[in-house]
């Protein structure tokens, strides 16, 4: 599919923006993004070395690339089962994927629920692997999952441009959380999630200009029917995956193939 010249390249990229509504409102008058993603894609469709520049991958990890990565997870049971080491091997590998066809000054967002991190949403692959190795696993305050959600990604990454007009790319949140939020029973994280879209809605953005990668990242018994609730809701199945079982029991098999890796992120399209 991809494999000619940039111009090539560009006419492609742009034929995929006019075929999705949300990448269109964001990117069709952006002059400078598309041709420097246009020159990452086609170094990646060169790189014997990596299956995602194949022409099954490579559109839709393109597309992937297009929203700004925000992973964000609560930190209160990552010390259990040396989860907080596995949990650093697959954020980096999410950030590898995700960064691959980026432009040198865009990266990825990083939100700890109760640690304080370097805040900046384009943060390289490098500083994310400097921050795991910089600190073990603590809890440094006493926020909740959601209402972290709400005060580290959705109001600075989104609600707090609305007015002005400022959201310059789409947002696919990945939500890394050890079970039931504590607080979903005064915030529920589905409310959340309708309240997002309505209030994208209201300011003449998509619905889908913020989507939520929600995935399970340790075993607590007590969470099948949460995850069951926000798989089977209709309304937010739009913006919305949920994965089938917990993150780290499969992380062996994402860490050791970089296609499954890729695949399980572009469910969420």
């Amino acid at each position: 599919m991809y494999r000619s010249s940039k111009d090539k390249f560009i006419e492609k990229l742009n034929t995929l923006l006019s075929e999705d509504p949300v990448l269109e409102r964001f990117f069709e008058d952006d002059q400078n993004y598309i041709p420097e993603l246009a020159m990452k894609a086609m170094e990646l469709e060169t790189d014997m070395t990596s299956a995602l520049g194949s022409s099954e991958l490579l559109p839709k990890t393109v597309k992937v690339t297009l929203y700004q990565q925000v992973i964000h997870y609560d930190s209160w049971l990552m010390n259990i089962d040396n989860r907080w080491a596995a949990l650093a091997e697959l954020v980096k590998r999410i950030a590898k994927i995700t960064t691959r066809v980026l432009p040198e000054e865009e990266g990825v967002a990083l939100r700890f629920a109760n640690q304080a991190v370097d805040e900046s949403p384009n943060l390289s692959l490098q500083q994310i692997s400097n921050i795991f190795e910089s600190r073990a696993w603590s809890l440094e305050g006493s926020a909740t999952a959601i209402r972290s959600l709400q005060l580290k990604v959705l109001q600075p990454m989104v609600y707090s441009k609305l007015a002005d007009r400022s959201l310059r790319r789409p947002l696919l949140v990945s939500l890394l959380v050890a079970g039931v939020p504590s607080d979903d029973m005064d915030f529920p994280l589905l409310y959340i999630i309708k309240d997002c879209g309505d209030k994208l809605q209201a300011a003449g953005y998509p619905r889908k200009s913020v989507k939520f990668m929600i995935s399970q990242f340790g075993a607590a018994d007590d969470a099948t029917p949460f995850f069951s609730e926000l798989r089977s809701n209709k309304e937010v199945a739009d913006v919305v995956f949920v994965s089938s079982d917990p993150l780290d029991k499969r992380s062996a098999a994402l860490e050791a193939s970089e296609t499954e890796l890729d695949r399980w992120v572009r469910r969420s399209f």
